[in-house]
């Protein structure tokens, strides 16, 4: 499990500079997909120093499960007290 964590905060790390590059869409990272061979992976942040990812076999409705990953990642902001994704302040 901890590698599966440190998989998840390395890809969120190495893909936030590339989203800044682009301030015309905002340059916030929302989320971050790398497919691999049967399936794909996601991260997206749900608050301050906090990450959700999901390895999901192929096949499965990526935009269903966006979705469900966007508010899977505002509760877990509320539940470990840090600001939810979308709401977090510069700095």
């Amino acid at each position: 499990m901890d590698r599966f964590a440190d998989v998840v905060a390395g890809l969120e790390a190495l893909a936030q500079p590339v989203a800044a590059q682009f301030p015309k869409y905002s340059g916030q990272l929302r989320l971050a997909m790398i497919e691999v061979g049967r399936g794909h992976l996601f991260v997206v942040r749900a608050g301050v120093e906090t990450r959700l990812g999901v390895l999901a076999e192929e096949g499965l409705g990526q935009g269903l499960l966006g979705h469900q990953m966007g508010d899977l990642a505002r509760r877990m902001g509320e539940l470990f007290g840090t600001t939810a994704r979308g709401e977090e302040r510069p700095g």
